[in-house]
């Protein structure tokens, strides 16, 4: 969306948004079971129901259906921008970005694809992360007669960067249709990190051309990290 109510200022704005969900199956997991399962162990009992680890090889079928790698993203990317025109020779622009993303990743073994065939477990896994950036900056742009031009920019930026994740596993849940780890009887790991850093800069630029065909330019920049 853009807004340009005079000559001078004009500003705009992009969002957008996104949800994901999927079931990442391991497809060469699958395949190398259905390579190394001998032909004569069944895939079904005679009841329709699916025939459990036999020898120490998973059944590919049940491997396909019930392992769970469920992953829910949601992104959402904000950018805006505002411009001033002082003189036709003297403009400000200032923007700003936002990114933020969400992963929510749900792991589960159920026991008929265990070696015992009564041992289930599962984890679940979230990461957060931000991060935003904005910066200003004037543009100067100036022809002199017919033969000279000077050209100057002069500015600053900061952004910032952020990222939680936190994950919990489980053993032996007393249902494999409720996920939640309430139904886990053993909760074997829980962990959880952050980490930020943040920066800002200065720089500028200074150009001279005669004729168009000598040409001047300087640069500067400077920076500081929370990283250093």
């Amino acid at each position: 969306m853009d807004f340009k109510p005079n000559s001078k200022f004009s500003a705009g704005n992009r969002l957008q948004v996104s949800y994901q969900t999927e079931n990442r199956i391991d497809d060469g997991l699958t395949l190398n079971q259905a390579i190394q399962r001998p032909p004569t162990f069944r895939v079904y009992f005679p009841d329709g129901s699916l025939a459990p680890n036999i020898g120490g090889r998973r059944n590919p079928v049940a491997e396909a259906l019930y392992r769970k790698n469920n992953y829910e993203i949601i992104s959402t990317n904000l950018y805006t921008y505002a411009n001033y025109n002082f003189t036709k020779d003297l403009k400000l622009t200032v923007d700003a970005n936002i990114r933020i993303n969400s992963t929510e990743n749900l792991r589960f073994s159920p026991r008929i694809l265990s070696t015992t065939g009564l041992d289930n477990n599962g984890s679940i896994n979230n990461d957060m992360k931000t991060y935003w950036m904005t910066q200003a900056f004037f543009n100067y742009s100036k022809k002199i007669g017919k033969n000279h031009s000077i050209t100057a920019v002069l500015g600053t930026s900061a952004d910032k960067d952020f990222w939680r994740s936190s994950s919990l596993s489980g053993s032996n849940y007393v249902s494999e249709t409720v996920l939640t780890f309430n139904s886990a009887q053993v909760i074997t790991e829980a962990t959880s990190s952050e980490q930020r850093s943040t920066s800002v800069s200065g720089f500028g630029r200074l150009g001279y051309s005669y004729k168009g065909k000598y040409l001047f330019n300087s640069n500067f920049r400077t920076d500081a990290s929370s990283k250093f």
